[in-house]
């Protein structure tokens, strides 16, 4: 038994080196990938703008996170996030706890708060006020506007 498997160990040594004896291995070139240029976007510096003719404050001052694209999380509370959509002037609310209309009347007065606007001027706003199926399951997947201007 120790002879059969000493001979079938010496047999794979053998094929193993013949197989590799014959064979060239050749360098695979490594492409480094292409750099991507990132458009620079200029965000506004000002203390105000004006967002569909009304004038905010500005949105870029102390956010949460200012993503590739010039979109600005304002403001992330454990109970919503509020975010301005920079290429369609659109400001989103993303509920994050229930009850629902709790934190969406918390989130619409912070709203508020943060652009420094009353209630009449943010119903001329684009505002979009939505939840996860996960926390709100009776609220998801309806696209809510601002509670005020309804």
């Amino acid at each position: 038994m120790v002879i059969l498997s000493i001979l079938v160990f010496l047999t794979l040594v053998v094929l193993i080196i013949i197989r590799f004896s014959g064979e060239k291995i050749e360098p695979v070139p490594i492409q480094s990938p292409t750099p991507t240029v990132v458009p620079t976007i200029i965000l506004p510096r000002g203390e105000t703008i004006e967002i569909s003719q009304i004038p905010v404050r500005n949105p870029y001052i102390s956010p949460a996170q200012i993503n590739t694209e010039g979109d600005s999380l304002m403001t992330r509370d454990p109970g919503y996030d509020l975010v301005y959509l920079r290429e369609t002037n659109q400001f989103i609310i993303t509920i994050m706890l229930s009850p629902f209309e709790t934190y969406r009347q918390l989130a619409e007065r912070a709203l508020l708060e943060r652009l420094n606007i009353s209630e009449q001027e943010a119903c001329s706003l684009d505002v979009n006020i939505g939840t996860p199926q996960s926390v709100n399951p009776n609220e998801a997947g309806r696209n809510y506007k601002l509670s005020f201007c309804e």
